[in-house]
């Protein structure tokens, strides 16, 4: 065993009876942790130094790894994101694509629902809408039609009536 000699942080922490550990420069001027313990019961002390570098090569290996598997779940996540954000837009597109062609007057088209939720259901009650919308317009015309026949037909009456009353008068 060599004899201590003082003049070192840790030999004097040492034989104040403190444990722990610092970082100190080396000879060759690297950075060195030397952890430092008191033996119990005898006038001994313990004393590891190794290279900061090399102490500390896990905790930098395994940063390094996180940081690197951080990088690609931010990455995994915004591909997700804009995976469904496409799912969201695309039949929203669609949807404002046939209202736009249905309020230009185009009451034939049909909006596609290929999806089950919120949006298809909206869908495919604006689709029905549509047929109704048609539906009613044309049984309208057809009424209309037969209101401006009727009347016709009325005025015409009325005619026949008036030259035979004013034949008979």
């Amino acid at each position: 065993m060599t004899p201590v000699s003082g003049d070192n942080e840790a030999v004097n922490r040492i034989l104040a009876g403190e444990s722990g550990t610092i970082e100190t420069t080396s000879s060759s001027g690297e950075l060195d942790l030397i952890g430092f313990a008191q033996v119990p019961e005898l006038p001994w002390g313990v004393m590891v130094i190794t290279p900061s570098a090399t102490a500390l090569a896990i905790i930098n290996t395994m940063t390094q790894n996180t940081l690197i598997s951080t990088g690609f779940i931010i990455l995994a996540t915004g591909a997700l994101g804009a995976i469904l954000a496409l799912g969201v837009t695309r039949p929203l597109r669609r949807l404002v694509a046939g209202i736009t062609e249905m309020g230009q007057g185009n009451l034939d088209y049909q909006i596609a629902t290929n999806t089950g939720d919120e949006v298809g259901d909206l869908s495919r009650a604006i689709n029905d809408m549509a047929r109704e919308l048609k539906y009613t317009l044309v049984s309208r015309g057809k009424l209309a039609k037969e209101i401006i026949e009727r009347t016709q037909a009325e005025l015409a009456l009325k005619e026949k009536e008036a030259r035979l009353q004013s034949l008979f008068s």
